[in-house]
């Protein structure tokens, strides 16, 4: 796991191999989630990053020495704790999500960061009644996005979430449904 080149030692450590997955999950659940309960989610990742930061510690006696290890803990714990956590959050929900029903109005992708598009949003306009947070405009996932039609009906998910932290999902409705 270390190398050693001349009187130097080149660390590669676990939390070097991880920062990069850590960080896609983390920009995954943030692009692909709408949580509705941001300041108990935030508390969430803060718990879970903590605990993953107090265990790299407590393992490991070279993050305890080395300040920058530390560091490098700290942030993949950050990326790491966000990303699993909203994800359990939505994916292993046990409780039955309420659907509203609702017609798309309006669809739009809202680029922002000009030509170079630093971010890139999905939105559909939905009646305000029926939207999770009494908004017109709502975020959706790109493939999401891709499956409705203006003029046509949608599925507004809500869950209670496994942490108790709310989040909402437009899907189409089922042919059935609508």
């Amino acid at each position: 796991m270390w190398e050693q080149s001349g009187a130097r030692v080149h660390g590669l450590s676990l939390v070097t191999i991880l920062m990069m997955p850590a960080l896609a999950l983390c920009a995954r659940a943030l692009s692909d989630l709408n949580i509705m309960d941001w300041p108990m989610m935030i508390t969430w990742s803060l718990l879970g990053a903590l605990s993953i930061a107090a265990g790299f510690v407590r393992l490991d006696e070279r993050v305890r020495r080395d300040w920058r290890q530390l560091i490098s803990v700290v942030f993949f714990s950050l990326a790491y704790g966000y990303g699993t956590l909203a994800m359990a959050n939505v994916v292993l929900d046990s409780s039955t999500a309420r659907t509203n029903r609702t017609v798309i109005r309006d669809m739009r992708i809202h680029v922002s960061g000009g030509v170079k598009g630093s971010s890139i949003w999905h939105e559909v306009a939905v009646d305000p009644d029926t939207s999770p947070k009494g908004k017109g405009w709502i975020h959706v996932r790109p493939d999401v996005y891709a499956h409705l039609r203006k003029g046509e009906r949608a599925c507004i998910h809500l869950g209670r979430g496994l942490l108790g932290v709310r989040w909402f999902d437009v899907r189409p409705c089922p042919r059935d449904e609508s």
